[in-house]
């Protein structure tokens, strides 16, 4: 479920259904950069469901935890992540600010600012879900939409995916390695 859900349909399962079917936490459209437009959007949108107006990424911090806390109290415990790779670029915090506002302003990144950019977010939602201790997992390297025809039918992410290219270790284990270092690492689940 994405960050943005109402969780509507898990309230009404939950308040009329025995068997538990409980929310996963899906974030990634907070590091969809590729679309600056889009992106722009998804925020607003994220903004607007959470009665917060985000303008900066320390305010996008504080929606990423009050719709994690929210998940939390509708019995989420799992964050689930789709990533074509690690990242893991170091980075100021202004600067990060300065990169999220030059993605409001509906403006493509550069490769180094896109690398820091969703660095600082996915660390950022590591740490939630260590928080709340969560278990989180990713699912990295997946070729997303490979069949055209059916992606014209029936949309993005709907089963066409594959195996992609080889992911860089030393990106996967710094990237851990950071988190574990200030003892912020949750059980964490990877695979291709």
């Amino acid at each position: 479920d994405d960050p943005a859900d109402t969780l509507e349909y898990h309230q009404h399962l939950k308040n009329n259904f025995e068997l538990k079917v409980l929310p996963a936490f899906r974030p990634d459209n907070i590091l969809k950069t590729h679309d600056p437009e889009n992106f722009t959007s998804y925020i607003c949108h994220l903004g607007h469901v959470s009665d917060i107006e985000i303008m900066s990424f320390e305010k996008l911090v504080e929606v990423l935890d009050k719709r994690h806390l929210f998940f939390h109290q509708m019995g989420c415990r799992l964050s689930d992540h789709g990533l074509d790779r690690f990242y893991n670029s170091d980075y100021k915090i202004s600067e990060i600010d300065a990169i999220f506002k030059k993605l409001l302003k509906e403006t493509k990144l550069s490769f180094e600012e896109d690398e820091k950019y969703k660095t600082a977010v996915l660390l950022e939602l590591c740490r939630l879900n260590h928080k709340r201790n969560w278990t989180q997992q990713f699912h990295v390297g997946a070729l997303r939409n490979n069949n055209s025809r059916m992606y014209s039918k029936m949309g993005p992410d709907t089963g066409w995916d594959s195996i992609g290219g080889s992911q860089d270790p030393l990106k996967i284990s710094g990237f851990l390695d950071r988190l574990d270092s200030d003892d912020q690492l949750a059980k964490t689940i990877l695979y291709n």
